[in-house]
């Protein structure tokens, strides 16, 4: 309103060129298939800012590009709610009537005062039918993404996302982006979204929120992305797509961390959004058969042993071997948290009626670090409301489950309710008719704390083994890791900066591969070419692969006979 225009006026007066230089563009699906969003900012604006010239590449030189369509969106003027109070000026366009699988120019910019971005290009949404003729349906993942450390796996990204015989249909990154989006007044997050642009502005770039986004009730990811969808109207935290024979959906898994945000009404809703959009995916399965859920917070764990570093917290009576933070993410149980992001130190959240009534008027909607005698306990407490989300999965047959903020890869068995549930024929390359949904943690696309171990394992020249292999640990559901986590322990051992690579043969037939990328500043330009020639192009190594080989598909319970262990 009135606010946004001073701010619009007051930008215009005071700024450089530089400032209204469109920056950190990124594409999303739309919310029809015939749609495709594009989304930038400006530190400064002028009327005429929001608008994209774009046209087929067909009909125009690919040198040089003469745009045939224009189209203007919108600009909203963010302000960070650090102490700057600096602004940015989001800018928001629909591309719609794109044809399927055609492939497009554009920039974005303003035609009047000529502060244009680069040219880039993009394949609009491929039809079932035309990726059922080939090349199949191939997405790529990664989550827990920083900033230099990242360095190695982006330019990895970067070369298929470059290669038209290599590039995906969509990137899914599932949480935590820069490290974090709000730091520097916000200016983290514009270099990050600078860094990712040669990836995320040809490819749909289509996300859900961590823990590292919680700054300002997640306001900088609410704002800085637009997913298609229910995601317009929740600040992207929750919505779906579906593209060619896959149903995507993201889930905020932070809506059980974080109970100054969000109360269980809001985790009512988004549970219930959730449970109806799987079972429409269901009806649908003939035409899309393959389900895949994303959220930042995995639900089972490499080593049942990690110590419980709150000995003192109040938690409902879980039986569950995984630790605290994924049981409360299985089980959809708002809990409250101890340290600024959620790490450890998690507890449930009491409803607000039985804390107030029974432990002198302590308010739950504030979390609370814990003194030197830990939580005040309630005399008596009631076990709080829960959603349970992996419920939901298995009794919609949902495939896959993607999820990071543990820094490193893990893949595991299918398994419901920490037991592995194999199905015809599951081996460690395949897994033929599974009983569960297989989950997989890839939270190893480049956090600090990698970057500051990487550098270490260097030291004289010295490196570190990464352990990777299949898993030597006491959670009988893991099939395979690379790379270490928990933080801070592990001596001895290195990190491994990996990717994910999802492949969609056909109906019946998924295959997922886990790539590792050098890592560290010296690993960009190095690749088959000259040690640190620019041109070379960067090298990875595939460290997994398996296939999941699906005869049926729907909900679990109803595809026959399948052996338990």
């Amino acid at each position: 309103g009135v606010v946004a225009f001073w701010l619009i006026a007051f930008a215009a007066s005071a700024a450089t060129a530089d400032d209204h230089a469109p920056s950190g563009v990124h594409i999303a699906f739309g919310t029809r298939d015939d749609e495709m969003s594009v989304t930038w900012h400006t530190l400064a604006s002028n009327p005429g800012d929001a608008v994209v010239e774009y046209s087929l590449l067909s009909d125009v030189s690919a040198s040089k590009p003469a745009p045939s369509t224009r189209v203007e969106g919108t600009t909203r003027a963010f302000v960070d709610g650090g102490p700057e109070r600096s602004v940015r000026f989001v800018h928001r366009v629909v591309l719609s009537n794109l044809e399927p699988g055609a492939t497009y120019k554009y920039r974005v910019g303003n035609p009047v005062t000529k502060a244009y971005s680069a040219w880039f290009d993009f394949v609009a949404k491929r039809s079932r039918a035309q990726i059922a003729a080939g090349p199949p349906l191939k997405l790529l993942a990664l989550c827990d993404q920083g900033h230099r450390e990242s360095a190695g796996v982006l330019q990895l990204v970067a070369a298929e996302v470059g290669d038209p015989s290599t590039r995906p249909d969509a990137l899914v990154h599932c949480g935590d982006f820069a490290y974090d989006l709000d730091t520097y007044s916000g200016r983290n997050g514009d270099r990050f979204l600078a860094d990712v642009e040669p990836v995320a502005a040809r490819v749909p770039y289509m996300t859900s929120q961590g823990n590292h986004e919680r700054a300002y009730n997640f306001s900088h990811y609410a704002e800085r992305f637009t997913m298609p969808g229910a995601g317009a109207s929740n600040g992207n935290a929750y919505y779906s797509f579906d593209v060619g024979p896959m149903h995507v959906v993201a889930f905020n898994a932070e809506a059980f961390f974080w109970p100054e945000y969000f109360d269980a009404a809001y985790a009512r809703r988004m549970y219930e959004w959730l449970v109806r959009d799987l079972r429409a995916a269901n009806a649908n399965r003939g035409n899309v058969p393959w389900i895949l859920v994303h959220g930042h917070r995995p639900m089972y764990c490499v080593d049942t042993k990690v110590p419980d570093f709150t000995p003192h917290a109040i938690k409902p009576a879980f039986d569950g071997a995984c630790g605290w933070e994924k049981q409360a993410v299985r089980k959809g149980v708002a809990s409250r948290c101890e340290d600024e992001y959620a790490t450890l130190g998690c507890a449930a959240a009491f409803d607000a009626e039985s804390a107030e009534s029974e432990s002198e008027g302590f308010d739950v909607s504030v979390p609370r670090r814990a003194g030197p005698g830990g939580y005040v306990a309630p005399k008596e407490s009631k076990s709080p409301e829960d959603f349970p989300i992996e419920k939901a999965l298995y009794e919609n047959g949902v495939d896959l489950y993607l999820a990071g903020h543990v820094h490193d890869y893990e893949r595991y068995f299918p398994a419901f309710d920490e037991r592995v549930v194999n199905g015809t024929d599951v081996t460690l390359e395949r897994y033929v008719n599974p009983g569960a949904t297989v989950h997989v943690t890839s939270g190893s696309g480049g956090n600090p704390e990698m970057w500051t171990d990487a550098m270490y394992n260097r030291t004289n020249g010295a490196g570190r083994k990464i352990p990777r292999g299949t898993c030597s640990h006491r959670a009988p559901w893991c099939a395979f890791q690379s790379g270490f986590a928990p933080k801070r322990t592990g001596e001895g051992y290195a990190y491994d900066f990996t990717y994910s690579r999802i492949t969609v043969h056909d109906d019946r037939t998924l295959e997922w591969e886990q790539v590792s990328a050098p890592s560290g500043p010296d690993s960009v330009g190095r690749g088959d070419g000259e040690a640190g020639d620019p041109k070379g192009l960067p090298k990875g190594e595939v460290i997994d692969r398996f296939v999941i080989s699906a005869a049926v598909h729907g909900p679990f319970a109803s595809r026959g006979a399948i052996a338990t262990e």
